[in-house]
């Protein structure tokens, strides 16, 4: 837990990818999707650069694409394929998750999760 505690990057996923990779006998066999049925709203935060941030306008341009896709939310099948998380770009750290406070949360709620187990 301490590893993945201070990994710093704030995609979970890319953690578990990293720790899969590095650290473990055989890797994790993640389920990824193509086209996610999660939409990101919040264009405010992190990774935002420009001066105007509006989390409205980015709503609105959700649904204006949400309603595009509409047609296919729903398919007749569903195809699932293998792609090993080697391919996924596990080298670097995206940033985010380098808080004091924050690795000490996570350590946290590992030890409480290890002590249920």
């Amino acid at each position: 837990s301490d590893m993945f505690c201070q990994y710093n990057d704030y995609n979970w996923d890319f953690t578990l990818a990293y720790l899969s990779h590095k650290c473990l006998p055989h890797e994790l066999k993640p389920l990824n999707v193509v086209s996610p049925r999660v939409f990101h709203i919040g264009e405010c935060g992190l990774h935002f650069h420009t001066g105007n941030c509006s989390d409205l306008d980015a709503l609105r341009q959700t649904r204006l694409l949400e309603a595009s896709v509409l047609q296919y939310l729903f398919p007749p099948e569903v195809r699932v394929g293998f792609t090993s998380v080697h391919q996924m770009r596990i080298d670097g750290h995206n940033g985010g998750w380098d808080d004091p406070r924050d690795i000490e949360l996570c350590k946290g709620l590992a030890q409480g999760i290890n002590k249920h187990n």
